[in-house]
């Protein structure tokens, strides 16, 4: 409702807000040459190219974090890519300080975004860049500012994973839910929860309210069912998990099992005993686990890392 009457009072101060084809063809046309330029120089890493399209308040509010850390980070993901443009808006008849809400998608994949203008135009760009692993949006907000048009805000957010957005994993976790696979359809939804915010803190899916609730039932559940460290009691050396979380593999997203066990991990022959008897009951402790995944890596410690430490560990993987 709040995003209605934003939108309603932007009519009313006579917005008028144009979206993709509708826009009009010349200033399409600009910006979306402009679009290339800054595209090309973050996929190259270059800040002096990309801030001299910035104006000056975000050449003045940009860290050092932007140019050391959120540009590389997003150029290692774009370079030697071609985007698409998800979706793009162009409002005009703004003053600095209004706002203006803009809706777009069907069905479940619909969600607002907004923007907060800085001048009488304004234009937004949604942009999707990545490959089967990892998809981001980045989304450039112009203003034409002192006779062109400048950069005045900039998000880079994961998009999807696996080629699967924040409602596809979120369908797939309810999906493995009702399987009865518990623990897969958490860490599934752990990644939707990744994805939800593609746009930044300004976009938001429609479904969002209900993905964010089902997620935190579902983690009540999980947690209450397997209670963290979780003695695995069917294992004759009783080895207690202390984390699932999935690591990137090939290109695909593998479950890490992370246990301590009494038994010294320099005696590796006794290790591997005690996790063959691990996988042997995986399925059984976990259900779904040796089903829904490719293969399993396990870790086991004796000692715990608690982030000033760094004790031995010995790994191994289990292909399914």
């Amino acid at each position: 409702m709040f995003f209605v009457l934003l939108l309603s009072q932007g009519c009313l101060k006579g917005q008028v807000i144009q979206k993709n084809a509708q826009i009009d063809p010349k200033v399409k046309a600009t910006v979306t040459e402009l679009n290339k330029q800054a595209y090309k120089a973050m996929s190259e890493n270059n800040f002096g190219a990309l801030s001299a399209m910035f104006t000056d308040t975000l050449k003045m509010s940009t860290g050092e974090d932007f140019e050391k850390k959120f540009l590389p980070n997003m150029a290692r993901i774009m370079k030697g890519r071609t985007y698409r443009v998800f979706d793009e808006f162009y409002v005009k008849g703004t003053k600095p300080g209004d706002s203006s809400v803009f809706g777009s998608g069907s069905g479940e994949n619909a969600y607002t975004t907004k923007i907060f203008v800085k001048s009488a135009e304004s234009y937004m760009t949604m942009m999707i860049a990545g490959d089967s692993v990892n998809e981001i949006m980045l989304t450039l907000t112009w203003c034409y500012l002192k006779g062109k048009w400048q950069i005045y805000g900039i998000t880079g957010e994961d998009y999807s994973l696996k080629k699967k957005t924040a409602i596809d994993l979120y369908n797939y976790a309810q999906a493995l839910e009702k399987k009865g696979y518990m623990m897969d359809a958490t860490s599934i939804m752990g990644m939707s929860s990744h994805c939800a915010y593609p746009g930044g803190r300004v976009f938001s899916y429609t479904k969002f309210k209900e993905m964010a609730k089902y997620a935190d039932t579902l983690t009540a559940h999980t947690i209450a069912k397997y209670p963290f460290p979780y003695t695995l009691d069917d294992v004759p050396t009783k080895p207690a998990v202390v984390n699932i979380h999935y690591q990137l593999d090939s290109a695909d997203f593998i479950p890490m099992i992370v246990y301590q066990s009494v038994i010294n991990v320099a005696d590796t022959s006794a290790t591997r005993k005690e996790n063959m008897d691990i996988q042997q009951r995986i399925g059984k402790i976990f259900p779904g686990m040796d089903k829904v995944n490719k293969k399993l890596f396990y870790r086991v410690y004796n000692a715990l890392p608690n982030g000033q430490n760094d004790p031995p560990y010995f790994g191994y993987v289990q292909k399914l």
